[in-house]
């Protein structure tokens, strides 16, 4: 006989089981790989039935998403409290990419598994995939909220491109740090502090023609790939 709940009891128990399986998939993925691991073996690490796992997420890749969507949102929500800290531009872009790197730093061996998977064009996980929309849109959001309101002003039609060029340099930074062998990752580091250094000298630049053509150009050669997934 099946047990009832009261909506509110049973939201709680649902979501309780949700977030059971999330964290055991998790746990398997760090431990023994993606590949390695199945929905059977998640199913058994939760305690619940295979039917139960399924009915939560239809695949592995389902967990992987939603690992990523919780993630982005953490880190929307630590970023909001950065940017509420300072107003200055480079300020706000070089705490951003440290807090991409350490929020992901628990989860990198799990990580570097996935990007080879990720890689491929036709993957789900690709973060240029149509399954991937809603963890971008978090992102750029993101990058939206670092925008607005700092300093030097950024407005008009670079405010509009900035999100997406920035997003496209973060995922650059992200993949080479999922690479990077040097100790703590101090090359990938050194990195995202050379590459905020031109971001913000393009800003200041962006008066000059070239540099408006510059970034008009890429933000249209970025905007054929999106168009094209």
């Amino acid at each position: 006989m099946q047990t009832k709940y009261p909506n509110g009891e049973a939201q709680t128990k649902s979501l309780k089981t949700r977030r059971k399986i999330l964290k055991t998939a998790r746990k398997l993925f760090r431990t023994r790989g993606f590949e390695k691991t199945t929905m059977r073996d998640i199913a058994h690490e939760s305690g619940i039935a295979l039917g139960a796992a399924y009915y939560y997420f239809n695949s592995k890749n389902d967990l992987v998403l939603e690992f990523y969507l919780k993630t982005q949102k953490d880190i929307e929500s630590r970023s909001l409290a950065i940017f509420a800290e300072t107003r200055d531009f480079r300020k706000r872009l070089k705490l951003l990419f440290d807090l991409q790197f350490q929020r992901l730093a628990p989860d990198r061996k799990f990580l570097h598994v996935l990007a080879r998977e990720a890689s491929s064009p036709k993957s789900p996980l690709s973060p240029f995939s149509g399954r991937t929309k809603s963890i971008r849109d978090v992102n750029l959001a993101v990058f939206k909220s670092l925008i607005r309101d700092c300093t030097p002003e950024i407005s008009g039609e670079l405010a509009e491109m900035l999100p997406s060029l920035l997003w496209l340099i973060q995922m650059a930074l992200i993949f080479f740090w999922l690479h990077d062998s040097s100790r703590n990752q101090q090359r990938s580091r050194g990195l995202a502090d050379s590459c905020t250094e031109i971001v913000v000298q393009a800003v200041r630049l962006y008066r000059l023609p070239l540099a408006r053509h510059l970034f008009k150009s890429l933000n249209r050669m970025l905007g054929e790939v999106m168009s094209g997934l």
